[in-house]
């Protein structure tokens, strides 16, 4: 087990006999195919309606107690591209004294005066139960390239739009 662990340590906290484990239940065969596409389907028809709720109903900027999307990933924070995001808190926080200060959405004019004079940077506190089990992380706006829905469906809808038109010339 050290070796799968990195040199660490790990220990299974229970008998192991693979006798003792029992078979999968449930069909076997076309019925075992027929449930998964079934499920499969309804799935994506559900993710699909909510994406299309929350991009009608969600604004084009990201703001406090609003969804967001990560636009790259970066594993130790929880941060997965792609991935959807509760904004707990946006923020301002001064580069040299450290100082914080609570800004509504990215689109807040005092938010962008001040990270243009330079010194200042927009970070959130995101949180997702999947992706960040243990809270919240907190992420440079701009870093994790955080986006509102409607931005994120749009830039998607592009980017289908130029590969089919690619694939049709």
């Amino acid at each position: 087990p050290s070796a799968m662990l990195g040199g660490g340590h790990g220990r299974l906290l229970c008998d192991f006999n693979p006798a003792t484990i029992p078979a999968p239940a449930g069909p076997k065969g076309p019925t075992r195919w027929a449930n998964f596409l079934s499920g499969f389907g309804a799935r994506y028809i559900t993710s699909a309606s909510q994406s299309a709720r929350d991009a009608w109903a969600s604004p084009a900027r990201v703001e406090v107690g609003g969804v967001a999307v990560a636009g790259c990933t970066f594993k130790p924070l929880g941060l997965y591209a792609g991935q959807r995001y509760e904004i707990v808190r946006l923020f301002l926080r001064d580069g040299v004294t450290g100082e914080e200060v609570d800004v509504p959405s990215t689109e807040d004019g005092d938010a962008a005066r001040t990270t243009e004079s330079g010194g200042w940077e927009l970070c959130a506190t995101v949180r997702n139960p999947t992706w960040t089990p243990w809270g919240a992380s907190e992420v440079g706006v701009d870093l994790a390239e955080l986006r509102s829905v409607r931005e994120e469906l749009a830039w998607a809808s592009r980017v289908a739009a130029g590969g089919g038109g690619g694939l049709l010339g």
